[in-house]
């Protein structure tokens, strides 16, 4: 990993190596070739990459810069993705916040409007699934009406229907850097 990153720099590193495991390791998990106790030590390993490559980019405290702010909702653990986001973000110029893993979403409102936070970045892998996420998306709309919520990993996959105007499905990285430039 740590030669993929010097040989392809930290977002390719991602995209090329990192994700293709990640979709090996998934149908391993399913079929009961990796314990949990390999995949905590390899997780944990990833993780830190993901820290160290965020905190080494310089933030932007310029007036009027965009702010995202990055969690995942309550009971939702899976957060490379969100971690990747969050990177990406960051090194294109914006304000970012990683709250993390399992947040209630009743303790987002006061951080949002005190940091004047304009985009709201969440994923859901595990913990939120079919008609439920429609009614996660729709509440987290109501309480930030001027906000734009950027929702991925399989719970932007399983969105049906028409999703409230301000919520934008992200079914992929290269979709999320997209999106990005048109904020730029």
């Amino acid at each position: 990993l740590a030669r993929s990153i010097i040989k392809f720099g930290f977002e390719e590193a991602v995209m090329q190596v990192l994700y293709p495991f990640f979709v090996k390791v998934g149908i391993m998990w399913q079929t009961g070739s990796v314990s949990p106790v390999q995949e905590h030590f390899v997780s944990a390993i990833i993780r830190q990459k993901f820290f160290v490559a965020i905190d080494s980019l310089v933030g932007n405290d310029k007036p009027g810069i965009p702010r995202f702010v990055f969690f995942l909702p309550e009971g939702e653990y899976h957060e490379f993705g969100l971690l990747f986001f969050c990177y990406l973000a960051k090194k294109r110029g914006f304000q970012t916040i990683y709250l993390g893993q399992s947040l209630p979403i009743d303790d987002l409102p006061d951080m949002v409007r005190s940091r004047k936070i304009e985009y709201l970045v969440t994923s859901s892998s595990t913990s939120i699934s079919g008609n439920n996420v429609m009614d996660y998306i729709h509440r987290l709309s109501g309480m930030f009406p001027d906000q734009v919520v950027f929702l991925s990993g399989s719970g932007a996959q399983q969105i049906s229907g028409k999703t409230p105007t301000r919520v934008i499905p992200i079914h992929n990285p290269s979709e999320f850097i997209g999106k990005l430039e048109t904020i730029a």
